[in-house]
Formats: C-alpha cells, sequence, structure tokens
C-alpha cells in the first residue's frame, strides 16, 4: 500500500521521533504553522495536499483537528486516517497525560521555534500602538492564563523550552509546570491497526462535522 503523510511542521521534532522509532519511511509533506491562525486558510491547504494525492493509496494527516478545519474537505482517491485529538497538545500529552489543564500555557520546541517568545513583543506592540493598547494586546493573548508547562515528549532538549517557560512565569506570574508527552500516538498512525483514536475516512468521502468526534 503505498502511503504518504501529511505533517504540520509545529509537530516536526515529534513526527521525526516518531519515525526514527517505528523504521517507517514515507514521503511526507511538511504543512507551514502560521496556518493555524485561520481555520480558512488552513483547511484550504490540506485540500491542496490531498487534491495531489491521488497517487497514493493511503494519506495520514499528522495533525489535531485544530479549530475543525477539517469539515468540508474532500477525500480522493485514497483513505485518509487522522487522529482523533482536538489539538496537538492532547496528541503530544497522550496517553501520559494527567488531562489537559484549561489556563495552561504548552510548550514544545516546536512551539517556541514558531512563537518565539510572544510574550516579549510588548515594546515592539509599545512602539507600534502605543502603551494603552499594546497593554490591550497582551492582555487578551495571555491574560487567560495562570501556568506555563513544558511537554516533555523526548523529541528535543528540554532546557532552552523551560528557560523560555521561566521567562513567561517571571512576567506573568505564572505557575511554572512540567508535562510528560509521548510520540506514542504518532506512532500508531505510522503503523496502525487503526482503533477508536483516529478517524477514518474512505475514498471519495466528503468530510461532514458530525464526523469530527475528538478527544481532549
Amino acid at each position: 500500500m503505498r502511503t504518504k503523510l501529511i505533517a504540520c511542521n509545529m509537530i516536526r521534532d515529534e513526527v521525526a521521533l516518531a519515525l526514527a522509532n517505528t523504521g517507517v519511511v514515507l514521503e511526507t509533506t511538511w504543512v507551514e504553522e502560521g496556518l493555524h491562525n485561520s481555520v480558512e486558510k488552513l483547511g484550504a491547504r490540506i485540500q491542496s495536499e490531498l487534491d495531489a494525492s491521488d497517487d497514493f493509496d493511503r494519506v495520514l494527516l499528522a495533525f489535531g483537528m485544530c479549530g475543525n478545519f477539517l469539515k468540508g474537505l474532500r477525500v480522493g482517491d485514497f483513505e485518509l486516517i487522522v487522529p482523533a485529538a482536538d489539538d496537538c497538545v492532547t496528541l503530544m500529552l497522550h496517553p501520559h497525560r494527567r488531562g489537559k489543564e484549561t489556563g495552561v500555557y504548552y510548550l514544545t520546541a516546536g512551539w517556541t521555534r514558531y512563537k518565539g517568545n510572544a510574550w516579549d513583543e510588548e515594546e515592539r506592540y509599545i512602539e507600534r500602538f502605543g502603551e494603552k493598547k499594546a497593554k490591550r494586546l497582551m492582555s487578551a493573548m495571555f491574560g487567560g492564563y495562570r501556568a506555563v508547562s513544558v511537554i516533555d515528549t523526548g523529541a528535543f532538549d528540554t532546557a532552552p523550552v523551560e528557560a523560555v517557560g521561566a521567562r513567561a512565569a517571571r512576567k506573568f506570574g505564572w505557575e511554572r509546570m512540567s508535562d510528560r508527552g509521548s510520540v506514542e500516538w504518532l506512532e500508531s498512525l505510522l503503523t496502525g491497526p487503526y482503533d477508536e483514536k483516529f478517524l477514518i475516512f474512505p475514498p471519495k468521502e466528503s468530510i461532514k462535522e458530525e464526523q469530527l468526534i475528538w478527544t481532549t
């Protein structure tokens, strides 16, 4: 069976480790991180990749179902398999998670590479928008959090990521936490078997909202 992997670059470290652990070799397309900011753009990008995949028998999607972006996508002449995870945090915490917690800002190496130190942007916002609007922006982005946690998936050196988390904790008065992560769900995506932790869409399927049932 000819299989293709479409993966989010945000979890590149974890996907690379899962590939190494399983010895699976697949043609892989990496999708850029910034599309998570727009469900429509992410859905359009994934649709373009699906439209280019009809030479394959199976397509594996290494994503959580961020923002329900799968809704309305059309599957081509292949089977599509997706982890039934609401987002990539759940995907990486499973199965050793204590539970994804409200108000916790989760960090991995991939997240820090993409987002950088977003909480250190206040001075730039002040220069651009003025102090009052800058503070409103920072409050809108981070006011709902009470803690920062580094997910140790075993796929990266945690020390630099812990340092980023420590700066955030000092700036906002957040509690510092850590979570044991895992690439086991990604390994299962690569190797099967596919149980209730996965959504399986047959060829020529148009994905409906009621089919998108996930684990949180």
